[in-house]
């Protein structure tokens, strides 16, 4: 998932109204990369609801403020994808005032980036850091 979150990023850097005019099949590409990412962030995102419990069970999946930003990232993976669609099929014109919605995407590497910084401490010790 690390990788998917990588590529996610080097695709949202693609789509620029340059790329697409230097290399016009270039949009299908990154439409298509697009969609299997967040096709994948949304089946993990449904397992691990499914194991952990959406609301209630032993850590449940709203609750945690990592899988919070998670389902945020997805639903702005989906705007993303459905923004494309639009764009593609002219409803919406191509780079419009909306393409603003795809900004929040690169803080996807957030989630790249958690991976390596995760430790763990006992918890009479982070007490101690914060006090």
């Amino acid at each position: 998932m690390r990788s998917c979150a990588l590529v996610s990023l080097i695709m949202v850097c693609m789509n620029t109204p340059k790329t697409f005019e230097r290399h016009p099949n270039a949009q299908y590409f990154v439409f298509g990369v697009d969609l299997v990412i967040t096709v994948m962030f949304t089946a993990e995102m449904i397992a691990k609801m499914h194991i952990r419990g959406i609301l209630s069970g032993e850590v449940p999946y709203l609750k945690d403020h990592w899988c919070q930003f998670d389902t945020g990232m997805v639903f702005l993976h989906w705007v993303s994808v459905i923004l494309m669609v639009f764009e593609m099929s002219a409803i919406v014109p191509r780079f419009s005032y909306l393409s603003v919605l795809r900004a929040p995407r690169p803080f996807i590497m957030i989630r790249f980036i958690r991976q390596f910084l995760k430790f763990s401490m006992p918890k009479s010790r982070v007490n101690q850091i914060f006090k």
